[in-house]
């Protein structure tokens, strides 16, 4: 490899960090505004960051990186909320299944 290509990538994860650090609380802030939950808001906010970071090289060259990593982040919010009621879904109908199921043991035949 060239130095110049190793340059230009060091050069690419120093923008990537500088930038990073400027914007990573904002977004936090934001989705955590939109959530109501901080946690949920990190890890949304942690996961967009990362599949930036991953193809920073093209979403360098947006006219908004920013905005990029707001949409990606609230997307993972609306994931992560719909799993969420799926869980809660699942949860309680296990819990009524076993509650009929605790009747029907009880009820005598």
């Amino acid at each position: 490899m060239s130095g110049g290509v190793i340059d230009g990538a060091a050069r690419g994860i120093e923008e990537f960090e500088a930038w990073y650090l400027a914007e990573h609380p904002a977004v936090v802030t934001v989705l955590c505004a939109v959530a109501g939950d901080p946690e949920l808001a990190r890890r949304a906010t942690d996961q967009a960051f990362c599949r930036c970071y991953g193809r920073w090289e093209s979403v360098r060259a947006m006219a908004s990186p920013t905005r990029w990593t707001y949409r990606v982040a609230l997307d993972g919010l609306r994931w992560a909320g719909r799993r969420q009621r799926l869980e809660r879904l699942l949860w309680n109908a296990e819990h009524r299944r076993a509650a009929l199921i605790a009747t029907c043991v009880t009820v005598p035949l």
